[in-house]
């Protein structure tokens, strides 16, 4: 698609920077929540509820 040719300038207009990190916290906190064993599929989970997941 892009090939990572965006600058940063190009990249900061195209990313809902709060979204991002409510989606990264959210990913965080399954690791506290869930074992080892659990993990994969509670981030599987995750995923899914995003578009296109």
């Amino acid at each position: 698609m892009l090939e990572g040719n965006l600058s940063r300038a190009q990249l900061n207009q195209r990313v809902d920077r709060e979204q991002i990190m409510a989606i990264a916290t959210g990913l965080l906190s399954l690791t506290y929540n869930y074992s080892r064993k659990e993990l994969e599929d509670a981030i599987d989970e995750y995923l899914a509820q995003f578009p296109g997941g």
